[in-house]
C-alpha cells in the first residue's frame, strides 16, 4: 500500500511539474524552431514588385531610382541576398548579374562571404570567380586591429568577424577562423562585465550586429563556435526584445545611434520583428511601412527575411507575456573620443589624426553609462546617463506612445525627443547619400546627462564647445510629432505654460515656466532647468514647425558673441520631464496640481577646495521624490546621481521577467 502510494505521488508531482512554466522546471527553452518563417516567405513573395525587377540593367548594373545617388555596394548586396532567398527566378537570374559585375567595395565583407557559404549552389560560376577574387584582395585587411570590439560601433567588429569565420572556413585559412574566435571571445567579455553591448539598443544597427552573429551560428562548421555565437545572439536579442513595446509595436528607447527616420520607430527592427515574434506584431508590408522615398530601407529590411535567426523561445514568451509596468536597466561602455563634427570644422580626419598631437578639440571621456527603460501600456520612457561616443547620434532621453484616435496603423505612435540648438540650427547640411526626405536631420549640439527613476528623468545639457563663436542664439528643444510620423494633424489636447492653457501655433514669454502637455490618455511636463541666462527676448517657446510641437527653453538670443570653452560649457540648460497617464491619475489638473508643486535647485559651485573647478549641482523635488545630480560640465566628472538620497543602483542587467543568473555570460 505504501509503495502504492509513492508511486501515485511521483506520478501527481510529474503533473503538476508538467502544469509549471519551463522556467520554473530548471531550465530555459532555447529552441528556436518557432520563428515564423511562412511569414518571412511571404514578405518576400510580395517584395519583388514589376518595379524592383526593374532596378538592374541587362548588364546587371544598379539602377534603382536616380534621386538615390548610391555609391556604395551595400543596398543592391542586400537585395541580391533578399533575391536568393526568395526563389523568385528572375530576382535571382538579376542577383547573378550584379555579382557577376561586382564593384568591389569592401563595405560587405560579410554578406558576400554568406553569399557564397549559404546560396553557392544559385551563384553563377562567373559569379563566384568575380567574388572569390575579391574577397581574396580585401582579406588581410578585415585582420587588421581596428576591426576589434574596441568600444564603439560594435556593428564593424561583428561584420568583419562574420567575415574571418565564413571566409576562413570556407577556403581553409586557419589564420581568418582563429581570429574570428579570437573576436567572439572579445565580445562575451564585453558581455559579461555589461549588460548590453557598446552599441547598444540602436534601432539603425541592432539589425548589422546580430545579422552577422546569427549568420556564424548558422554557418559555421566549428561546434565551439557556433555555441559561442548561440550565446552572443541570444544576449543581443534580450536588449532588442527588452525594449519592444507591445501597445506601440514599436522598439522604444534609449538608442545608442539613431537617424531621423528612427524617431518614427522605423527601420530594419520592423522586418526582425516582423519574422521572430509573428503575430505579436501588426502585419505591414515593406511597401505598408516605409515612405515611398524609403526604398532603400525597403532592400535591406526585405534582406532580413533571408536569415536564420536564433531567438529563443524563452525570449518571445517574455514579449508575450510582459506585465506592465515594466523595468529593465544596463550598463554598457565605450570609448573615448573626439566630435566628428568639430573635426569637420578642424579639416581632420580620423585616419590621419596622431594620438600625440594637441587638437582644438573637445575631449569626451570613456565612458560607462547606466540605461533604463520604464514602460506602462500607455507610454514608455527611456534615457541613458552618459552619451554613446560623442553623442550626435545618441537618443539618450525618449518618450514614446501611442496616439489617440488613429486607426491601426505602422504610423500611429510617437516618439518625442530633445537637442541642443545653437543659431537655430536643427539639422546638419551636406547630402545625406541618397537617403531620401527623412535623412539625418536634427543634429545635436549638445551634452546630455540624464538621471531617470521610473517616470521622471532629470535631462541635463550643455552644448558642445566647437560651436562657440558668434553665437546668436541658444537653446534646448523638445519635439512632439504630429500623428503619422509627423505628417499628419497636431493631435495634442492641451498645452499649459504654469498656471495658464494656450492656445495658438507660437507662444513665446518672458520666464521659464513648467510646460504641461496631454495628448490623449499620456500627460507630460517639462519643468526647464536654466542656470545661466545671457538674455533673451523671450525665455520660452511653443511652435509648430515641420509636422512637431516643440518646446524650447532659451540661454540667450541677441548679436553674435564669442565664448571662452568654460564659459561655453556652462551654459546649463535641460528639463525634468514627467510622463504619466490617465491609470496613474484621476485627472490633468490633479497631474498638474502635483507637478506644480514640485521644487527645483539649479546652480554652479566653485569652492575653494574644489580649486574653483565648477560643478553644476541640480535637486529636483516634487515631495515623495526627489532626484539630484552633481557633475563637472567642463570635464563631464559625475560626483553622484541620486534618487531620495541614495545613489541610483546600476546593476550589470536586471529586468523584470527573467532570472538573470540563467543568462549567458551572467550566471549560467
Amino acid at each position: 500500500m505504501k509503495k502504492t502510494f509513492e508511486t501515485f505521488l511521483f506520478a501527481a508531482c510529474l503533473f503538476v511539474m508538467a502544469l509549471l512554466p519551463t522556467e520554473a522546471k530548471g531550465q530555459l527553452d532555447r529552441s528556436y524552431d518557432h520563428l515564423d518563417k511562412e511569414r518571412a516567405k511571404d514578405q518576400l513573395k510580395h517584395f519583388f514588385t514589376p518595379e524592383r525587377l526593374a532596378y538592374f540593367s541587362k548588364q546587371g548594373e544598379w539602377k534603382g531610382k536616380e534621386e538615390w545617388g548610391f555609391t556604395r555596394s551595400l543596398e543592391p548586396l542586400a537585395y541580391c541576398q533578399a533575391a536568393l532567398a526568395s526563389g523568385n527566378k528572375k530576382a535571382i537570374a538579376q542577383a547573378n548579374r550584379y555579382l557577376e559585375n561586382f564593384p568591389d567595395y569592401y563595405q560587405e565583407w560579410h554578406r558576400v562571404n554568406f553569399l557564397l557559404s549559404k546560396y553557392g549552389a544559385l551563384i553563377s560560376e562567373k559569379a563566384k570567380v568575380k567574388l572569390e577574387g575579391h574577397l581574396k584582395t580585401i582579406a588581410d585587411g578585415f585582420l587588421e586591429d581596428h576591426w576589434n570590439f574596441v568600444g564603439t560601433n560594435d556593428n564593424f567588429p561583428c561584420m568583419a568577424t562574420c567575415g574571418n569565420i565564413l571566409y576562413g572556413e570556407r577556403t581553409g585559412n586557419t589564420i581568418q577562423v582563429d581570429k574570428g574566435r579570437e573576436r567572439l571571445q572579445m565580445f562575451k567579455e564585453q558581455l559579461t562585465r555589461s549588460g548590453v553591448n557598446t552599441e547598444y539598443s540602436s534601432q539603425a544597427y541592432c539589425f548589422l550586429q546580430i545579422e552577422p552573429i546569427a549568420m556564424i551560428a548558422e554557418m559555421t562548421q566549428d561546434s565551439t563556435i557556433e555555441k559561442l555565437a548561440l550565446e552572443i545572439e541570444e544576449r543581443l536579442w534580450i536588449d532588442v526584445l527588452a525594449h519592444y513595446h507591445l501597445p506601440t509595436a514599436k522598439m522604444v528607447g534609449p538608442w545608442s545611434r539613431a537617424y531621423q527616420w528612427d524617431m518614427r520607430g522605423v527601420g530594419l527592427p520592423f522586418a526582425m520583428f516582423d519574422f521572430v515574434l509573428g503575430d505579436l506584431t501588426p502585419y505591414f508590408r515593406l511597401d505598408d511601412y516605409f515612405l515611398p522615398s524609403e526604398e532603400w530601407i525597403k532592400v535591406r529590411a526585405a534582406s532580413c527575411y533571408g536569415n536564420e535567426y536564433h531567438c529563443p523561445k524563452y525570449l518571445v514568451d517574455w514579449v508575450k507575456n510582459r506585465q506592465y509596468p515594466f523595468h529593465f536597466l544596463a550598463t554598457a561602455d565605450g570609448c573615448a573620443s573626439y566630435d566628428d563634427r568639430g573635426m569637420e570644422k578642424l579639416g581632420l580626419n580620423a585616419d590621419a589624426m596622431d594620438p600625440f598631437v594637441d587638437y582644438d578639440l573637445e575631449p569626451y571621456g570613456a565612458w560607462n553609462s547606466r540605461i533604463e527603460t520604464y514602460m506602462t501600456e500607455k507610454y514608455t520612457i527611456g534615457s541613458v546617463s552618459i552619451p554613446y561616443h560623442s553623442g550626435e547620434q545618441t537618443e539618450s532621453f525618449l518618450v514614446t506612445y501611442p496616439k489617440k484616435n488613429i486607426a491601426e496603423s505602422p504610423k500611429n505612435t510617437a516618439t518625442i525627443f530633445s537637442r541642443f540648438i545653437v543659431n537655430g540650427q536643427e539639422k546638419l547640411s551636406g547630402p545625406t547619400d541618397g537617403y531620401g526626405d527623412r535623412g539625418i536631420l536634427y543634429s545635436e549640439r549638445g551634452r546630455r546627462l540624464v538621471t531617470q527613476h521610473k517616470n521622471t528623468a532629470v535631462v541635463l545639457y550643455r552644448p558642445k564647445r566647437y560651436k562657440r563663436e558668434q553665437v546668436s542664439s541658444l537653446s534646448v528643444g523638445i519635439y512632439i510629432p504630429n500623428d503619422q510620423w509627423g505628417d499628419g494633424a497636431n493631435t495634442i489636447d492641451e498645452i499649459w505654460v504654469g498656471d495658464d492653457k494656450i492656445s495658438g501655433k507660437d507662444f513665446t514669454a518672458k520666464g521659464h515656466k513648467t510646460i504641461y502637455v496631454k495628448d490623449g490618455e499620456v500627460y507630460m511636463a517639462f519643468v526647464p532647468l536654466v542656470p545661466v541666462n545671457y538674455g533673451s527676448e523671450y525665455d520660452l517657446r511653443i511652435q509648430e514647425r515641420e509636422g512637431y510641437t516643440v518646446i524650447e527653453f532659451f540661454n540667450y538670443q541677441g548679436k553674435p558673441i564669442d565664448f571662452t570653452r568654460n564659459q561655453f560649457a556652462l551654459v546649463g540648460n535641460g528639463f525634468v520631464c514627467e510622463v504619466a497617464s490617465t491609470e496613474e491619475y484621476s485627472s490633468f489638473e490633479q497631474f498638474r496640481k502635483k507637478i506644480g508643486g514640485a521644487k527645483v535647485e539649479d546652480n554652479y559651485r566653485a569652492y575653494q577646495h574644489y580649486r574653483k573647478n565648477p560643478h553644476r549641482y541640480v535637486k529636483y523635488d516634487r515631495g515623495d521624490l526627489f532626484i539630484e545630480t552633481e557633475y563637472s560640465p567642463i570635464d563631464e566628472g559625475i560626483r553622484y546621481q541620486t534618487v531620495n538620497g541614495k545613489n541610483v543602483i546600476k546593476p550589470v542587467l536586471e529586468t523584470d521577467g527573467l532570472e538573470i543568473g540563467r543568462i549567458p555570460f551572467l550566471g549560467y
